[in-house]
């Protein structure tokens, strides 16, 4: 007796049993699904109620249609007890489903017989429509008394669209009514459900008027007279209209005088939706009416002779609205005991895709009932979406029951019940609140074909749905068998593509995307879907996600596998000189067809000469496609090929690519072993033998049978039946195989040693078979969850299934450790976590030379303990104490080691900053996004490990930009240097702002107050490195007679008369590196008699004073930049003697930079008297020269007396106006080059003159 048998017999008793046994390898794992096996169906279903009847024991009866997916949809009818339960001993669970094979099937209409059984009516339509009617017995299975097996199609209607409206007359004979080429037609049925052919013409009825006519309700009078209403439009107009015939189907020429009357309501756009006859004879029609953009709900009521009821509102008519601006229409009519009339329907926000339940109720005179809901009306909204009630029935107690459908969270759309008491307040005791909504009534039963673990623990299986306009279906499991709500829409994916589509396979990318293979377009086309991994379709690949090829006829994808760099090889078999072939086809990771592999993409290699097919495919890590079916003869023969990369067979493998001969039967599955060998599954018979039994064979790399497995290679398992095995795996060394028992339809399980006996420790001595839901139960694909459970895949009549076995692994799956390099010495120094999978039960876990911390909790240990699958787990050591040296610590789990090494760093070395040019700036640095090590700025040396690689960053100063930088290339901000050495890293910024800079001044060095005084400010917000030099001696070779001939250098700090620095002569310095720092700054004087002075000052005002040696003579005194744009020098002044001839004073400066600058150059004479300077020039000018051409820009005599006036004012503005009327000033604005300033005497004269240079902001 198999566990499926005692399951039948005492399902009670196996669940203790399973608890007793819960671990045992190859029992079902009653932890998950329900009791180890989770049954699902294919998706939720978009579900519509068009008609509703009430019993005479008060259950209530519903019709309409359910449509799985975008697939055809059914006639679906369910029935509800009192209280709005579904009703269970109405056909299934409550709901019944009919249609037309192969069209799709819509039901409008019902009627309940006084037998209790139901007619239900509306239309299939395959290629075009066709008036469908059925009936149903009282329990809801067929009435196969009638019409053909229930159904009756009446087919000579043409151009019929469906029936919409549906009575019965006196004797039980159905009639009916709809719409053909824009005319009533009405029908008539005997009670067997045949044409009636004393009706009408044959048992039809059409009247043509002028006009569109569309028929929308009918209602038979007392004396059989048949009532029919809907609309007619002519000239864009749009009316009620009534027709009305005998109970024979002739137009009643008594009604309106011709058969038929139209009525308008209001504007232009009326349309009667429902009728009903009170019993007084006179007819009420219910619809809509537009006025403007509003719609409203209109009746009109007529007397028995089609003339307007003139008691009944205004003339006959009634419009009301719900809200203003909305559209508001009938869809539904009844009457109350009390003869009050209810409408019911929709009312909908103008264009809004949002519409709720609707219901008026009418006093006789067509006034709204204002004892009902809020002033004759109600408005019952869901959860949104568009609500449409279509229909509604009247209890014996004066309930009201309401039904249309409504839309649901998931996309879909479900039965919706309203039930309102007399005075329209929902029925607390029906449904949850008066309300019933029945979501997918008629799911889809899939057939499953593929089955997937993903990364994260989820399942997702693959497979088709619908024996016609079928579509690929994916539908995802939490790890423990439940639906998994974020998959898809409510846990599942249905696809929509034009034809039939089937999926075959499925695999998983290492990202977690899923992809299906399959056939489209009734297996004349290749199928590749690829999905993200919750669900939705992957825009990247193909059109939407999906990918079809069209090859032929009978073309079809059966297997799947991914090549490591994400191609998708596919295999299945495609027509081939009149016969079916092996055929494999490679993708692109994208979607397209790898051009490079086979002939575009397609490898077609006939086996022989026989009907043949790939049913498993596997790739080995050389990359080679091995590939397994069988050639269909008067038996089936196993057949393995093995494929070059590029699609060629494989002259290496068996018989040129080839092996064949082996086992009868179909090879179902492939592996291919670590060592390499090649396993196979399939369905075959043994030698001799009857029954089909678990075949597998392992072949050598070669294609030669490995004689060390089984007997010559071969192993076949009997399971007292024909079996047929689906999928072959390896798990630790031994072979797991699943499949099904053919004859008694269970899943059947085998694991197997490595040389090929059966695994006693795995179910009852090696193998064992399940019963796992519905019989039959066909298994159809197999794959290993990372814990090393099995999950086997398949199919029952009622559902697809899915079942996890018991497999239990104490072995992890191979996991490692990242080397940390680079590190500190002699600190702790972590892993990161990692996380266990591949194995089941708790394992033992050791470490040798470190320590290990299960959940990286902060807590290690390294005592031996047992750790198990999911979770995670850190190691730690503390690196050595030595330079570029190893620690090593080994972490064991289960006999799976790994080892976690770090890597002290190297011997440090000195990284230095400098900074050049004529810019400036700031330079940071940092180790890989860390922690600012260099701020230069004042920090600019730092200690850095052998093999780091620091970044730098310029952050050059306003005004100033990166020049460029001596360890890389370009002008980019950023450098990148790798420190293998000391290593000194120059940046260069240059300035980029117009400014002053090396200013000089010539002019007579005389003694006492007569010396040359020089004044020079320095700006900006750090300090500078300037060079201050005299020349004399060399003023000789220049042409300059009387030059000083051994000047002196003092530089004095303005704010406290410090002496900063004195020299006689540049290459006597008290630093001698200064000498050299003087001759890198390319300022070095060109007399060795001549002093200079490289100082690095803060901002502020200084001094330079010039004197002679033991004489006088002409001096010329110059401040020059050595570095820092950002901190410039603002101006420049020098006093001295002005004489004559070449003793004039002449200064010169430099404007730099890109653009103009402005400048104010003085000269101060009379106003040096009130300073206490003697002999003061008393009438200076100034005349300023541009050095480039030597061309005058400028000259002044009186400061005030400007060529342009607006200078007077520029100069004052600037703050650098002179002290005295008769004093020169120049404003200008230069661009970048040489200028020369000379300082001469008005009429010859000689004194102590001062000139300045000032930059202007």
């Amino acid at each position: 007796m198999n566990v499926g048998t005692l399951r039948r017999i005492c399902g009670g008793l196996l669940l203790s049993a399973a608890q007793l046994v819960h671990a045992i390898p190859g029992y079902l794992d009653t932890s998950f699904g329900a009791f180890g096996f989770a049954q699902v169906l294919a998706g939720p279903s978009y579900d519509e109620i068009h008609a509703v009847r009430i019993q005479p024991d008060g259950k209530i009866v519903v019709a309409g249609q359910s449509a799985q997916g975008r697939g055809r949809a059914s006639f679906a009818l369910a029935r509800y007890n009192v209280d709005g339960s579904l009703d269970a001993t109405f056909g299934t669970n409550g709901v019944v489903a009919a249609s037309v094979s192969g069209a799709d099937s819509r039901a409008y209409a019902m009627v309940l017989q006084a037998d209790g059984k139901i007619v239900v009516a509306g239309a299939a339509n395959n290629s075009s429509p066709q008036w469908l009617v059925t009936r149903f017995n009282a329990n809801g299975s067929p009435d196969t008394g009638f019409g053909n097996g229930g159904k009756t199609l009446v087919a000579t209607v043409a151009g019929a669209g469906s029936v919409q409206g549906l009575a019965l007359q006196s004797d039980g004979r159905i009639v009916m009514t709809g719409t053909t080429n824009s005319e009533f037609a009405v029908a008539r049925l005997t009670t067997s459900g045949l044409l009636d052919a004393t009706f009408g013409s044959g048992g039809v009825t059409v009247t043509a008027l002028p006009g569109d006519n569309w028929a929308y309700a009918l209602a038979v009078q007392a004396d059989d007279r048949i009532v029919v209403a809907g609309t007619v439009g002519l000239s864009g107009n749009f009316d009620f209209l009534l027709m009305r015939y005998t109970a024979s189907g002739v137009l009643d020429a008594s009604f309106g005088g011709t058969g038929y009357v139209v009525t308008s309501l209001q504007a232009s756009w009326d349309w009667a939706r429902a009728l009903l006859i009170q019993p007084d004879g006179k007819i009420v029609a219910g619809g809509y009416s537009s006025s403007g953009s509003d719609e409203d709900f209109g009746l009109v009521r007529y007397q028995a002779d089609g003339t307007l009821d003139a008691t009944f509102g205004n003339a006959g008519r009634v419009t009301s609205g719900f809200t203003a601006g909305h559209h508001d229409r009938i869809l539904g009519l009844a009457l109350a005991g009390d003869g009050k009339i209810v409408a019911t329907g929709f009312t909908r926000n103008g264009s809004a895709a949002t519409a709720d339940f609707a219901t008026a109720r009418y006093n006789i005179d067509g006034s709204l009932d204002t004892s009902f809901g809020t002033g004759g009306k109600v408005v019952t909204p869901f959860a949104g979406g568009c609500n449409i009630a279509n229909a509604l029935a009247i209890q014996s107690n004066g309930a009201i029951v309401v039904t249309g459908t409504a839309p649901m969270v998931d996309g879909n759309s479900a039965f919706a019940l309203v039930r309102y008491s007399q005075t329209g307040t929902l029925d607390a005791s029906f449904g949850s609140g008066g309300i019933v909504l029945t979501p997918d009534v008629m799911h889809a039963v899939p057939k499953l074909s593929g089955v997937a673990a993903l990364p994260d623990g989820r399942i997702v299986v693959a497979g088709s749905a619908g024996a016609s306009g079928s579509d690929v279906v994916l539908i995802g499991l939490t790890a423990s068998g439940a639906m998994d709500s974020t998959f898809g829409q409510a846990g599942r994916v249905v696809t929509g593509g034009v034809g039939n589509q089937v999926a075959n396979a499925m695999t998983v990318r290492p990202d977690g995307r899923i992809v299906v293979v399959g056939g489209a377009a009734g297996s004349s086309n290749f199928l590749v879907g690829q999905f993200n991994p919750g669900g939705s379709p992957d825009g990247s690949f193909g059109t939407g996600g999906l990918v079809t090829h069209a090859t032929g006829n009978a073309s079809n994808l059966r297997a799947v596998a991914l090549q490591p760099d994400g191609k998708i090889v596919g295999g299945g078999s495609v027509e081939y000189l009149g016969r079916q072939a092996f055929a494999l086809v490679r993708y692109l990771a994208s979607g397209p067809l790898d051009v490079s592999f086979g002939n575009g993409g397609l490898a077609i290699v006939p086996f022989g000469s026989l009907d043949e097919g790939i049913y498993a495919i596997a790739i080995q890590p050389d990359g080679k496609i091995v590939a397994g079916g069988a050639e269909h003869g008067a038996s089936n023969e196993f057949a393995l090929a093995r494929y070059n990369t590029n699609g060629s067979p494989d002259a290496s493998f068996g018989a040129g690519g080839k092996v064949a001969g082996i086992m009868n039967g179909v090879i179902r599955s492939i592996v291919v072993q670590p060592d390499g060998k090649i396993v196979v599954a399939g369905d075959s018979k043994q030698p001799l033998g009857a029954r089909r039994d678990f075949g597998i064979a392992r072949f050598n790399s070669n294609g030669t049978l490995d004689a060390s497995f089984g007997s010559s290679g071969r192993v076949w398992t009997e399971f007292g039946a024909d079996a047929q095995p689906v999928s072959v795996l390896i798990n630790d060394g031994k072979l797991i195989v699943g499949g099904y028992n053919a004859t008694a339809t269970n899943y059947s399980l085998a694991r197997y040693l490595a040389n090929g006996t059966l695994d006693v420790a795995f179910g009852i001595s090696g193998k064992i078979s399940h019963f796992v839901g519905t019989v039959p139960d066909f298994a159809a694909a197999m794959t290993l969850q990372d814990d090393g459970h099995i999950l086997l895949v398949g199919n029952s009549p009622s559902a697809g299934v899915v079942a996890r076995f018991l497999n239990p692994d104490s072995i992890p799956s191979p996991f490692a450790f990242a080397p940390l390099a680079g590190q500190a010495r002699s600190t702790l120094v972590q892993s990161a976590a990692i996380t266990l999978r591949g194995f089941n039960e708790w394992t033992p876990i050791s470490i040798v030379g470190g320590e290990y911390s299960i959940g990286c909790t902060g807590t290690f240990t390294a005592s031996t303990a047992t750790i198990s699958y999911g979770q995670t787990v850190c190691v730690r050591h503390t690196s050595s104490a030595s330079y570029a040296t190893v620690t090593t610590t080994t972490l064991t789990i289960g006999g799976v080691s790994a080892v976690f090494t770090s890597t002290t760093a190297a011997t440090p070395h000195l990284l230095t900053v400098a900074k050049a040019g004529s810019g400036g700036g700031i330079v940071t640095g940092d180790l890989g996004g860390g922690p600012t090590i260099i701020n230069c700025g004042s920090d600019c040396t730092e200690s850095v490990l052998t093999g780091s690689i620091v970044t730098l960053t310029a952050t050059p100063a306003s005004g100033s930009s990166v020049a460029g930088w001596s360890h890389c290339s370009g002008t980019a901000p950023v450098c990148e240097v790798p420190v293998s050495a000391a290593t000194t890293v120059t940046v260069t910024f240059a300035s980029n702002l117009p400014r002053l800079a090396n200013i000089s001044t010539r002019g007579q060095v005389l003694t006492g107050n007569d010396v040359m005084i020089a004044g020079f400010i320095i700006g900006g917000p750090e300090a500078k490195t300037v060079v201050v030099t005299v020349a004399g001696p060399s003023l000789v070779a220049a042409g300059i007679p009387n030059a000083l001939a051994n000047p002196t250098l003092t530089l004095v700090r303005s704010s406290d008369g410090v002496v900063v620095a004195t020299n006689d002569n540049w290459l006597a310095q008290p630093n001698h590196a200064d000498v050299a720092a003087i001759q890198n700054a390319g300022f070095a004087p060109a007399n060795a008699l001549e002093p200079a002075i490289i100082a690095t000052l803060a901002p502020g005002a200084y001094t330079a004073i010039v004197q002679g040696s033991g004489g006088t003579g002409v001096g010329l005194v110059g401040v020059f930049e050595v570095d820092h744009a950002e901190a410039p020098l603002i101006n420049i002044s020098t006093r001295g003697q002005v004489l004559t001839g070449n003793d004039v004073m002449i200064a010169g400066f430099i404007i730099q930079g890109s653009g103009t600058k402005s400048v104010v150059v003085t000269v101060a004479g009379p106003s040096l008297t009130a300073a206490g300077v003697p002999g003061a020039l008393q009438n200076p000018t100034l005349t300023i020269v541009r050095a480039s051409d030597g061309a005058v820009i400028a000259s002044n005599d009186d400061w005030q007396a400007q060529t342009n006036p607006a200078h007077v004012a520029a100069i004052q503005n600037a703050g650098f106006a002179p002290a005295h009327v008769n004093e020169p000033a120049v404003f200008l604005t230069l661009p970048p080059g040489a200028y020369t300033a000379i300082v001469q005497g008005a009429g010859g004269r000689t004194g102590v003159g001062l000139v300045a240079v000032y930059a202007v902001p």
